[in-house]
């Protein structure tokens, strides 16, 4: 082709329709020009040195192409490049997996979830508008029908067609393990609908390059075998269709968007391969069994040959269907499994298919919960079941909140009112339950506040609360077998990310660690624990064991909220002769039910001593009490039931 050929402005063009496609376009220009697409292609310099049309540039132009191709055709910039998928990159990330310029037929376009080299349609869409241009031309090949994410046109309330009821071909189906822009692109006469597939092509021969052809005419087909569903799966299908459209034309930083906009596409993406792997364990999203028996009969093979061989490869997983039913069906399925973003329900519907995947291959299960781009509550939703795995806690960590508490606002240990109000509910599913596992819960829920707080380990967390860090290992160690057993690890997660919320919301939160500053080595003074004892005769032989280290440590705990066998007291005394008996003693006086008589009013003495010391640490002053207003108030409020002054 001479040089002056190439560089010259074709005489006509054509104005591109609404979402029309770069092939669409270049069809309907060459059949109006009468001449081949390929040299239509080649004039406009879409075209390989080795006259191969790149089916890259579906995705986008080059930057130096986008110029020339606009100035010959008569279009702007913007026109030009509204020819390819670029336009709905910002709301559709998948597009952004695409390698620029990558020519392979099995590249991650021609297997993903990205774009397909092969258009669906609609028939009645192709047939136009009735204008005289449309008519002759026919309507607009639309670019969102290479999407796979694009099964049906809401317009005309079907579903698209994939493949040619004549020959029953994908329209533009890899030639020699190639893919291009436009199935033999040097045929011409051709009308812009008509089939381009090589009619009758040898299997395994390599298929010629010039015709014949198909040439059935797409858009005079109604359809061959539309929809399997009934009229209220059709409307299911269709209502999700709308609301991806409207996703895909959101506008760009829109102020309609939901904050999981971003990664809706995202997480339907990743939601598709858990259903597929873990499948039939996803029955249940579907609604009908029409539905799910075109789920099925998709999955059916892969998982069939995959049990097989168990070390074959999963790629599969990650192919999207070619049939728009099935793109329909398995969409509707991962979009009843993610459109709900309350953390719980999210983790009660991804649970069971998670834990089906870990089953079937861990590694994969892995990158899943791994996928860029999903969102994190998702990613938690899909993480391990096993607390205790390394890599649970460190995307746990990762994935945390943005709370406005520190470490420093976090008890050391989960006040027993907190504990009562949050934890009911697991407490009921916890079968066998003790007293331990309250102790349990109680010391794991304080370290997973921290490390919500600051991204730590449960061992450094324990270290931040002044606790030996062998402790918080220990905790999410045996909590987290305990939880796990039962299945109810993800349940605890939620209840203490709900106490998180609690504490954020706090205007005037407890700076906890200057409490244990304070009182850590704070003793309560003789002249105070004998008057506390004022007028309780029954409590003199009391009033000489363990004293005063079982007050101190009662009210220590009070103060600090923190366990009182994690006291400086209780920890000085650890493995002596006195270890046993003091944690006895303080076992009936700390959280312990003292019905009416004199241990429970020396009990609420103590805790409204704890009150007035709490005071002082939080606003720095010395650290003494009037025990005389200390009785007065107690001999006023004394009720049956003990106060819990400190929240």
């Amino acid at each position: 082709m001479p040089d002056s050929d190439q560089h010259r402005r074709l005489a006509r063009s054509l104005s591109p329709l609404p979402e029309e496609s770069l092939p669409g376009f270049l069809l309907r220009l060459s059949h109006r020009l009468d001449r081949p697409p390929l040299r239509i292609a080649q004039r406009l310099g879409l075209t390989t040195r080795h006259h191969r049309l790149p089916y890259a540039h579906l995705h986008s132009l080059p930057d130096d192409l986008v110029l020339p191709f606009a100035a010959m055709t008569h279009l702007t910039a913007q026109e030009t490049q509204a020819l390819t998928l670029r336009r709905f990159s910002t709301t559709y990330p998948a597009l952004l997996t695409i390698r620029a310029g990558t020519h392979r037929a099995r590249g991650p376009a021609t297997v993903g979830w990205n774009m397909t080299p092969s258009s669906r349609y609609c028939p009645p869409c192709l047939r136009g508008n009735g204008s005289p241009i449309q008519n002759t031309l026919g309507g607009a090949w639309q670019l969102r029908w290479h999407l796979p994410i694009v099964f049906a046109c809401t317009r005309h309330k079907r579903l698209l067609e994939h493949e040619c009821p004549s020959c029953l071909l994908s329209l533009n189906n890899p030639e020699r393990r190639r893919v291009a822009l436009i199935k033999q692109p040097n045929i011409e006469g051709l009308h812009p609908l008509q089939c381009r597939n090589a009619e009758n092509p040898p299997g395994g021969n390599p298929i010629p390059s010039t015709g014949p052809v198909c040439g059935a005419r797409l858009d005079h087909i109604d359809s061959h075998r539309n929809s399997p569903f009934t009229p209220e799966d059709l409307q299911l299908l269709l209502n999700l269709q709308k609301r991806i459209d409207g996703r895909l034309n959101l506008p760009v930083n829109s102020a309609h968007a939901s904050p999981a906009a971003d990664t809706y596409f995202h997480d339907l993406i990743t939601a598709t391969r858990l259903i597929k792997i873990s499948w039939p364990t996803g029955h249940h999203l579907l609604p009908t069994d029409t539905l799910a028996a075109i789920v099925d009969a998709h999955i059916a093979p892969f998982l069939s040959s995959y049990s097989q061989d168990q070390g074959a490869t999963i790629a599969g997983v990650r192919t999207a269907p070619t049939d728009p039913a099935t793109s329909g069906a398995l969409l509707l399925a991962a979009d009843n499994l993610i459109t709900d973003r309350d953390m719980w329900t999210l983790t009660e519907k991804v649970g069971p298919l998670a834990a089906e995947t870990y089953r079937r291959s861990k590694p994969y299960a892995s990158k899943i919960a791994q996928e860029p781009g999903i969102s994190n509550e998702f990613a938690r939703a899909m993480s391990p079941r096993d607390p205790n795995s390394r890599k649970t806690n460190i995307l746990y960590r990762k994935l945390r909140h943005n709370y406005t508490f520190t470490i420093a606002q976090v008890p050391a240990y989960l006040p027993r009112s907190w504990h009562l109000t949050h934890f009911a509910k697991l407490r009921a599913q916890l079968p066998n339950i003790t007293y331990r596992d309250d102790r349990l819960l109680r010391r794991g829920a304080a370290f997973r506040l921290a490390e919500l707080a600051s991204g730590q380990t449960w061992s450094d967390c324990a270290i931040s609360l002044g606790i030996s860090p062998g402790v918080g290992a220990n905790a999410q160690r045996m909590l987290g077998h305990r939880l796990t057993d039962a299945r109810l690890w993800p349940l605890f997660t939620h209840i203490v990310e709900e106490i998180a919320d609690d504490l954020d919301a706090q205007k005037n939160r407890i700076d906890y660690a200057n409490r244990r500053l304070r009182m850590g080595s704070w003793c309560i003074p003789d002249t105070d624990r004998d008057r506390l004892f004022d007028n309780l005769h029954r409590l003199e032989r009391l009033q000489t064991q363990m004293v005063p280290r079982f007050m101190s440590i009662v009210v220590w705990s009070d103060v600090t909220r923190g366990e009182p066998s994690r006291s400086p007291f209780a920890v000085a005394v650890r493995s002596t002769d006195d270890t046993q008996a003091l944690t006895t003693l303080i076992g009936h006086f700390h959280e312990a039910n003292l019905g009416h008589g004199q241990r429970f009013r020396l009990r609420q003495r103590l805790a409204l001593y704890a009150t007035y010391l709490a005071r002082s640490c939080d606003q720095n002053e010395d650290l003494s009490v009037d025990t005389d207003l200390v009785l007065a108030q107690e001999a006023d409020t004394y009720s049956p039931r003990a106060p819990d002054p400190l929240g």
